[in-house]
């Protein structure tokens, strides 16, 4: 893997080993579809700081969300009024049972614009983004402090407890994460060059990260970080995909990078390469997401690496989102897969 910057290589090197089992981190991902699969693709995880699970999926053929809780008896749905089931959801984010947050594009004929919907433990309550806004995501710390966040533009919306207002963020975020409500970190790009910005609690403010050679800035996709993972104030993970330009074509590279609590360092992967979505290992690594290949870092700097069990008969398999169940090592993926036409919602652990 190549460094940037002087930078010793943090992205798992081409030669890396499938991982045999040889602990719980790096066993077989294990396949598991709720009963209620048929036509729908999981789009998003969150993990409560309890360790209390919620997902999101969505039906293209009905155009119809439905958002699931993990219980003991798996992952249940939870009633959504059918007014707002019309909603492609781009994010879902929890702090307890009563402080659930869906972000998503309005897919139904209602009045309105795009929405962000939130449930209380009781009720769902819907809020209009309003004109022009397209919600990539949502990242709540608390029912006073929600942060819906687009990658088409360069500012959040916050929901304070009361209203939204505008935050300018410096970056188009992919995602936005953190530690506590005064430090987080949105990862995306502006320009088509990977960028991440710091919230402080009061203002953003753009960080520095080392330049990548030849970009490809003028192409129809952007390189840039998709997802952060931050371990703790001085341990934040990013990964993404960078398009650059190599003997006269473009070509992806997975792209990761890392912050030390002074300064960002990046490497980018063997042309061929990208890094989709990423998660925290619950023991101060990282599992990061290519493809149907999961790829782990451990504390020390290990790599390894672990299949997703796919059944026979599948033609396509799609990841859209991970998460660690706060509180464990238990890792969860999740999205679809792709039998003939027909679409069933996938989880793994």
């Amino acid at each position: 893997m190549a460094a940037v910057g002087g930078v010793v290589a943090l992205v798992a090197p081409d030669s890396t080993s499938s991982a045999a089992p040889s602990s719980s981190s790096e066993a077989a991902w294990r396949l598991v579809q709720p009963a209620n699969r048929a036509g729908k693709e999981v789009l998003s995880l969150a993990s409560t700081p309890g360790g209390g699970m919620w997902s999101a999926a969505y039906d293209s053929s009905t155009y119809k969300m439905t958002v699931s809780r993990l219980t003991a008896k798996g992952w249940t749905p939870v009633s959504v009024p059918a007014s707002l089931t019309g909603t492609l959801p781009e994010g879902v984010s929890a702090t307890s049972a009563s402080n659930v947050w869906v972000a998503g594009q309005k897919t139904d004929k209602s009045s309105g614009y795009h929405r962000a919907l939130v449930w209380n433990g009781t009720t769902w309550k819907s809020h209009d983004l309003g004109a022009g806004y397209w919600p990539g995501g949502v990242v709540t710390t608390g029912p006073k402090s929600t942060w819906v966040f687009s990658a088409t533009a360069d500012y959040a919306r916050f929901w304070n407890g009361s209203s939204f207002k505008n935050q300018k963020i410096g970056v188009w975020p992919r995602a936005i994460g953190g530690t506590k409500s005064t430090d987080l970190w949105a990862v995306g790009h502006l320009k088509g060059v990977p960028s991440v910005a710091h919230w402080n609690g009061t203002s953003w403010k753009r960080t520095p990260v080392p330049a990548i050679p030849n970009l490809d800035t003028n192409g129809e996709a952007a390189s840039t970080f998709n997802s952060v993972v931050p371990v703790s104030s001085s341990n934040v993970w990013a990964a993404g995909t960078i398009y650059t330009k190599v003997g006269g074509k473009t070509v992806t590279k997975a792209l990761l990078g890392h912050w030390n609590g002074t300064a960002w360092k990046v490497a980018v992967g063997a042309a061929g390469t990208y890094y989709s979505d990423m998660a925290s290992d619950g023991a101060g690594g990282i599992w990061i997401s290519q493809g149907t290949t999961m790829r782990h870092r451990s504390k020390s700097g290990t790599w390894t690496k672990a299949a997703l069990t796919v059944p026979a008969g599948v033609s396509r398999t799609y990841v859209s989102a991970m998460v660690n169940q706060a509180g464990s090592r238990t890792v969860w993926a999740a999205g679809g897969m792709l039998t003939g036409n027909k679409m069933q919602s996938a989880y793994w652990h």
